[in-house]
């Protein structure tokens, strides 16, 4: 259901900009807002087949396991893009 373009929009400014956005271009809207609906559900299903809990203790090894989650997230979303 697209506002009508007279229609008040109470909230905040990243709403009010978020809305007009909606009204200005709806499909190119909604296009953008899928392809980030599929990114978070890539990420969802990485946490529960990875557990998504880091449990090293030493600080390279962290940051070895967080960007190895990201490489994983970056491919998967390119392939769910394609």
């Amino acid at each position: 259901m697209i506002p009508k373009s007279n229609a008040t929009i109470k909230g905040g400014k990243r709403w009010r900009e978020t809305v007009l956005r909606f009204m200005r271009n709806p499909l190119d809207y909604l296009e953008e807002y899928f392809k980030r609906e599929k990114a978070e559900s890539l990420i969802s299903s990485i946490k529960r087949r990875t557990g998504w809990i880091i449990n090293k203790v030493r600080e390279e090894r962290i940051h070895l396991t967080v960007l190895a989650r990201v490489m994983i997230h970056d491919l998967l979303w390119s392939k769910a893009l394609d």
